[in-house]
C-alpha cells in the first residue's frame, strides 16, 4: 500500500513538473504515520496543560471534536512526539473515582497516528493535596494510587513517563520548591511505573529553565538512580546560548540569557551517571502581552517561527535526542489575555506560520541524525551587510550534521536578535564534502541553487544569503534520492 501510495505520489510530482516553470522546487509533506523516526515533537493540549480542571470544567462533545482535529493536525504536521501532561484532576474525581475518557482519546488518537507519546504526570488535587506537590505518606499514597490506575490502563500504549513539571519553581511546587521532596516522590514513583511497565523510560527534573543549583540539589539527592533522563525548558531569546558564548547587539535582562554553555554543564553533571539530557518544553510567542513569556520581543508570527528554527536545531547542536515545542494551540479558549505561542489559533485551530515552519524541518531533517563538532564556515567575504550592520565572521553559528548516517547537510546562521522583516547580508563562503550545493530555506520551504564558482585551491566557493534563522546546505543528490520535490518543476537551475 505505501509503495502505491509512493508511486502516485511520484506520478504527480512529474505531472506538475510538466505544468509549472522550473524557477524553483518546493519541499514535499509527509504525514507523521510515514515517517519512521524523528526527535521533533509538540506539547498537545487540548486542555490548557498544568492547569487543575475538574469533571464539568468542559464541555466532552466539544472537547472531543477539538481532540480529533488536533490528532489530524498532529499527523499532519509530520512530528514524531508529542509531550501531553495531564493533571491528576483530570482524570480522578472528588469520590475518587476515575475519568479516563479524555485521555484515551487522546491517547488511542496519537498511537494510531504512529505518533510517540510521552506522559507528563503533575499537579496536586483539591481532594488529596494541601497544595501544588506531594508531601506526607496520606498525599503520597492518594499519589501512587493515581499513577497505577495510569500505568495500569496505557502500559501497552505509552513508554515514556515524565514525573511532574517545574517542581522548581513556586508556580508549580507549594509552598516552595524542596529538591528533597521532589527527588522522593520520583523514587517513588518510579519505582511503580516500572513494576508495572519494566521497559519505561522515566523522565525527572523537567526543570523551568536551565536551573544548575536546583538540578545540582536533584543530583545531591540521587534522582539518578531513578531516572532515565533528566529534562529542562528553555525559554530564552537567544536559543544558542545554552552552546556558546553569546553578545548580542540589544542588552537583555539576565532572567531571558541561559549561562554560557549551561547546557554542558547539566549534561556533565548526569551524563556520567547514564542519564541523558533532553530538551523537553519551550516555546516562544507570536505576539506581545501574551501569558507564559515576559521577554523583551520583538514578537511576531515570522518571529515565532525563526525562534522555532534556532531553537530546535540547537538541540540537535547539543545532542538531545528529542526536541519539544509548546505548544500545539493558543490557550485558553477564554479570556483576552492568552498564550500565543501556540502553531494553531485559540477556537478556530486556523494554522499559524510557525506550523509550516516546523512542518518543513519535520519533513526534511527526520530518521537518525547525528550532529557533528561545531564548525563555522569559511567566509572568504561579506558582499552585503544587510540589516546585520557591524556583524562579525566570529558571530556565524553553523555546523553539519548527517542523516541516517549518509546525508550531509550544513546549518547555517547569525544569531541576532529577530526582526519579523529582516534585510539578509550577503556572504561568499569556501566549502568541501558537497560537490553540487542547493540551499533550503526551512521558514518558506524553497530550494533554490545558489551561486558557485572555483577557488584556486579548487575548493567551492558559494555565494550565500545570511540570515537571522537557519538556513540548510546539502547536494543536490540529497535532495533527489529522497524526493523531497512538490509542485514546483522538477529541477534547479
Amino acid at each position: 500500500m505505501k509503495n502505491t501510495i509512493r508511486i502516485v505520489r511520484l506520478c504527480l510530482i512529474i505531472l506538475l513538473c510538466q505544468c509549472t516553470n522550473r524557477e524553483e522546487l518546493q519541499l514535499q509533506y509527509q504525514k507523521s504515520e510515514d515517517i519512521a523516526k524523528s526527535p521533533w515533537g509538540i506539547e498537545f493540549n487540548p486542555l490548557t496543560p498544568h492547569i487543575a480542571y475538574y469533571r464539568g470544567d468542559w464541555n466532552p462533545i466539544q472537547l472531543n471534536e477539538k481532540i480529533d482535529k488536533m490528532v489530524a493536525e498532529a499527523n499532519e504536521l509530520g512530528i514524531k512526539w508529542v509531550r501531553f501532561s495531564i493533571n491528576w484532576s483530570t482524570v480522578q474525581n472528588d469520590d475518587s473515582t476515575f475519568d479516563f475518557d479524555y485521555v484515551d482519546r487522546v491517547i488511542n488518537g496519537l498511537c494510531k497516528n504512529k505518533i510517540e507519546v510521552m506522559v507528563c504526570l503533575n499537579g496536586g488535587h483539591r481532594k488529596f493535596t494541601q497544595a501544588i506537590s506531594v508531601k506526607g505518606e496520606k498525599e503520597m499514597d492518594a499519589w501512587l494510587n493515581f499513577l497505577e490506575q495510569m500505568t495500569t490502563r496505557y502500559k501497552e500504549k505509552v513508554r515514556y513517563w515524565e514525573i511532574w513539571n517545574e517542581p522548581n519553581g513556586i508556580w508549580f511546587w507549594k509552598p516552595v520548591p524542596c529538591a528533597k521532596d521532589y527527588v522522593e516522590l520520583v523514587k517513588q514513583s518510579s519505582q511503580l511505573i516500572r513494576k508495572n511497565i519494566p521497559e519505561a523510560v522515566i523522565v525527572g527534573g523537567s526543570l523551568a529553565r536551565l536551573d544548575l543549583p536546583f538540578a545540582d540539589s536533584l543530583a545531591t539527592y540521587g534522582i539518578d538512580k531513578y531516572v532515565n533522563v533528566i529534562s529542562f525548558h528553555p525559554y530564552n531569546e537567544f536559543p544558542e546560548a545554552i552552546v556558546r558564548k553569546m553578545q548580542v547587539p540589544v542588552k537583555t535582562p539576565v532572567q531571558y540569557m541561559e549561562p554560557d554553555h549551561s547546557v554542558y554543564q547539566l549534561k556533565e553533571l548526569f551524563e556520567p551517571k547514564g542519564v541523558k539530557v533532553w530538551q523537553a518544553e519551550c516555546g516562544y510567542p507570536s505576539a506581545a502581552n501574551g501569558t507564559g513569556w515576559n521577554g523583551n520581543g520583538p514578537w511576531g508570527e515570522q518571529i515565532q517561527g525563526k525562534w522555532i528554527l534556532r531553537r530546535m536545531l540547537t538541540d540537535l547542536f547539543f545532542g538531545s535526542d528529542i526536541s519539544v515545542y509548546f505548544c500545539f494551540t493558543e490557550n485558553p479558549e477564554t479570556g483576552n489575555n492568552f498564550n500565543t505561542k501556540g502553531l494553531l489559533k485559540r477556537k478556530t485551530l486556523e494554522r499559524k506560520p510557525a506550523f509550516y515552519v516546523l512542518r518543513n524541518l519535520a519533513n526534511l531533517i527526520n530518521g537518525t541524525i547525528r550532529a557533528d563538532s561545531e564548525q563555522i564556515l569559511e567566509i572568504t567575504s561579506i558582499k552585503e551587510e544587510g540589516g546585520f550592520k557591524g556583524f562579525r565572521i566570529k558571530d556565524l553559528f553553523s555546523f553539519s550534521f548527517s542523516k541516517n548516517s549518509k546525508s550531509k547537510f550544513i546549518a547555517y546562521w547569525l544569531p541576532w536578535r529577530m526582526q519579523e522583516i529582516t534585510a539578509g547580508a550577503t556572504i561568499q563562503v569556501k566549502i568541501s564534502g558537497i560537490d553540487n550545493p542547493v540551499l533550503i530555506d526551512l521558514l518558506n520551504g524553497k530550494i533554490t541553487k545558489p551561486v558557485t564558482e572555483k577557488s584556486d585551491s579548487g575548493k567551492l566557493l558559494i555565494t550565500l544569503p545570511l540570515m537571522d534563522y537557519p538556513l540548510l546546505i546539502t547536494d543536490k543528490s540529497e535532495i533527489i534520492k529522497n524526493q523531497y520535490l512538490q509542485n514546483k518543476g522538477d529541477d534547479i537551475n
